[in-house]
């Protein structure tokens, strides 16, 4: 991955784990409405119903897992990264590269 895309990306991360948040509560509630009521398309009182319930579950339950996810998922994401910084880092001080080293020790410091 280039720097610029890694550096949208970090920036963008914070705006996509949000809306992916949303996008789960959206789809828990529609498939909570067609599991009880079998269609989405009624409307009413029941509906409104199991769509207050399910968002409260959602946000009491359902989304305090889904972020501890994403936030381990981050943390996986970022130990590898470090790994194979790391790795390049020890190569290049074996092979007695100082560009390499510089460029490894750039990678840790940004």
């Amino acid at each position: 991955m280039s720097p610029a895309f890694k550096e949208k990306f970090k920036k963008a991360w914070p705006e996509i784990k949000l809306r992916l948040i949303e996008w789960l509560k959206g789809k828990a509630v529609s498939l909570a409405i067609k599991k009880i009521l079998g269609t989405a398309a009624m409307g009413g009182f029941k509906v409104w119903l199991i769509k207050f319930v399910v968002e409260n579950l959602f946000e009491e339950v359902a989304e305090p897992v889904a972020k501890a996810v994403l936030i381990k998922g981050e943390w996986l994401y970022h130990r590898v990264e470090a790994e194979v910084i790391v790795s390049k880092l020890e190569r290049a001080d074996r092979e007695h590269d100082e560009q390499a080293h510089n460029d490894s020790i750039d990678d840790i410091l940004s």
